[in-house]
Formats: C-alpha cells, sequence, structure tokens
C-alpha cells in the first residue's frame, strides 16, 4: 500500500508548553495523530531540515504506517466482557440449584 492510497485530512494545531513547536494533528483513515513541527527555524534541528528521522515528513510516513497495521492487523478483543457474562450466568445458575430465587 502506498502513503497516496488514502489522504491525511489536517484538523488544527496546538503549541507545545515551550511554544518551540506546533502539533498538529491530522486523521487518517479514522484515526488521529500528532505531527510535530517547528514554530522557526531557529528552533529546528539540522536533523529535521535535512528530512531525516524527525522530519515532518518522516513523522507523518510513520504515524501513517502505525495506522495501516493496526487496520490490517487489528487487536484481538478482550475477554473481559465474555468472562464477566460467564461468571454471571454460573451464578445465577447457583442460585437457581440452591432455590435462593
Amino acid at each position: 500500500m502506498t502513503n497516496t492510497e488514502y489522504k491525511a485530512t489536517y484538523k488544527g494545531s496546538s503549541r507545545t508548553a515551550d511554544d518551540r513547536y506546533y502539533l498538529q494533528i491530522w486523521e487518517y483513515r479514522g484515526h488521529e495523530y500528532e505531527v510535530e513541527v517547528p514554530s522557526n527555524a531557529w528552533t529546528c534541528s539540522s536533523d529535521y531540515q535535512r528530512g531525516g528521522y524527525y522530519s515532518q515528513y518522516n513523522q507523518h510516513r510513520r504515524a501513517q504506517e502505525q495506522i495501516d497495521e493496526m487496520i490490517a492487523n487489528p487487536a484481538p478483543e478482550t475477554t473481559e466482557h465474555a468472562a464477566g457474562t460467564f461468571t454471571k450466568e454460573y451464578m445465577d445458575q447457583i442460585w437457581e440449584m440452591n432455590g435462593w430465587n
């Protein structure tokens, strides 16, 4: 799957507490993620300027790959609800067997 198959939508931004970065909020395939963008050229690292690991492009790419992976391989549902239902049914049977209703 290519990154151009689905488009990300810009949702808004906020500033970090130290005012050095904007946190842009994007939505991709129904999931939101954040990209950290320097507020000016003096605060960004040379790695960011050269398109390295922390560049805006790579932050988008990594976040979108994680979302694609999460959609392709969803986490198994927890059994908490099923266990709670089983326990309630089991307890109901005990009450009925002992005539406690």
